[in-house]
């Protein structure tokens, strides 16, 4: 090779060698400024390496010039199950054997709240992945019936409880420090509804008797002091959720009721109408519509629906009770209504259809079939719906996927990780934590999951 193509070949390898070394700087620097994890775990938390991948390879890149997601953080975290029945799990527990879960949740796109048996309560910031605060105790063991725990924080995410719990604390996020604590409660705390001032929110307690419901709906405010009670009512002793829609306090359950915000008494008794009536979505007051609710009525009256009852979706006024639009569901679609799960887009103008195997997208007006998932390996997979037609359907059997539901097609793929029920995600929908590697110890009855909890964010969200 003659002298001057043996120079050129040289100065390539070492423009090469360069490049590689300042790309391997430019990662680590990157890393570092994202909050990647230290090295410095606990030692009753430490991992097989194959199980915590670097971040050196968390960036994700997407086909069709889709915006790539970042790893940003993995967080250290413990819970408790039955040795057999994991979370995510379809398999049935004993509603008695002790658990544990971890909880989970965003209280706004760059607040994260991760709570857990063995750190209490963590605030992250999502955009660095660093800690900012931690405060609380640790959780304590709980029945399995007992277990499934939420977070519920005033709009801003500045206030947060979590519940159930017979006695709970309210918490100042941003600085870690408890503004007050609920009366113990026989009947434990089971939901709460912020309003929009902040200072005040209701709760739902669950009822000890089913024959005569007891005063279980309460109005509180937070003041310098303990909170102080403002009003109080009842509600069904077997409600499912506790909705603050402007001017309004919604309880829904086996019969869902309106309540006056400030002195939580019924709207009007006996409305709804009684029937096997499930609530679909709610939409606040605003300047130019009253509040309103888009309910699913399953059966005409009391009795179990058959394939001969109608199903009608209803977009009823709170003000009033006025129908204002009604849809007439197609009956092939509903066969199976009892057993099949329902969940409404952000737009209210899609309704997907969860089934033992499929998963179907129909558009409410002309019930046009955008799009479906047919078959699905899951069984009764949960529907996420997220903004700008994006949609995350919680599977453990395959790579983690978020859909574009109008347009039939995958918008973003992490390989190695899955679609769990427990993932949160941001208001948002561009950042996500997800349940990732796991190394469970088994004592007996009882295993205890040491895993990671993966912040992804969608590059240039910021």
């Amino acid at each position: 090779m003659p002298w001057h193509d043996r120079q050129l070949v040289t100065a390539t390898i070492v423009l090469l060698c360069a490049a590689m070394g300042c790309s391997k700087h430019v990662e680590s620097n990157a890393d570092k400024a994202a909050g990647a994890p230290s090295s410095a775990v606990p030692a009753d938390l430490k991992t097989d390496p194959k199980t915590n991948p670097s971040t050196e390879a968390a960036n994700v890149t997407q086909p069709s010039g889709r915006k790539p997601w970042v790893r940003v953080a993995e967080i250290d975290s413990i819970q408790r199950y039955p040795t057999g029945t994991p979370p995510n799990s379809y398999s049935p527990a004993n509603p008695d054997d002790i658990s544990n879960p971890n909880v989970v949740s965003f209280l706004n796109d760059d607040r994260l709240l991760i709570a857990d048996l063995k750190y209490g309560i963590r605030i992250f910031n999502t955009v660095s992945g660093k800690q900012i605060a931690r405060f609380g105790t640790p959780l304590p063991d709980v029945r399995v019936g007992e277990s499934h725990r939420r977070v519920f924080a005033s709009l801003d995410g500045r206030l947060a409880m979590i519940l159930p719990d017979p006695e709970p604390k309210i918490w100042r996020t941003d600085k870690g420090t408890c503004v007050g604590v609920l009366p113990w409660s026989d009947g434990r705390y089971l939901f709460a509804a912020f309003y929009p001032d902040g200072k005040r929110f209701a709760t739902l307690r669950e009822g000890l008797f089913n024959y005569a419901p007891p005063i279980n709906l309460h109005l509180w405010e937070l003041s310098d002091g303990p909170p102080q009670e403002l009003a109080a009512g009842r509600a069904s002793v077997r409600g499912t959720s506790l909705l603050y829609c402007a001017p309004y306090v919604l309880v829904d359950g086996p019969v869902l009721t309106v309540h006056d915000p400030n002195t939580l008494s019924h709207v009007k008794d006996g409305w709804p109408a009684k029937g096997n009536v499930r609530l679909l979505w709610s939409q606040p007051q605003t300047d130019s519509s009253p509040a309103q609710i888009g309910t699913m009525r399953l059966s005409t009256g009391q009795a179990k629906a058959d394939a001969t009852d109608p199903v009608t979706i209803d977009v009823i006024s709170l003000a009033d009770g006025r129908t204002l639009t009604s849809f007439v569901c197609p009956r092939d679609k509903f066969e199976n209504r009892l057993k099949q799960s329902y969940q409404v887009s952000p737009d209210h103008d899609v309704i997907a259809i969860s089934n033992a195997g499929p998963v179907e997208f129909l558009q409410l007006d002309g019930w046009k079939r955008l799009w479906a998932l047919d078959p699905y390996p899951s069984n009764h997979a949960q529907v996420t719906f997220l903004p700008r037609s994006r949609v995350a359907l919680s599977d453990v059997d395959t790579p983690f996927r978020i859909y574009d539901y109008r347009a039939g097609r995958i918008v973003t793929e992490i390989p190695g990780l899955r679609n769990k029920s427990d993932d949160a995600y941001s208001p948002s929908g561009n950042c996500v934590a997800v349940h990732g590697s796991s190394s469970p110890v088994r004592s007996g009855a009882i295993t205890t999951g040491f895993e990671k909890i993966e912040i992804w964010r969608q590059r240039d969200s910021d």
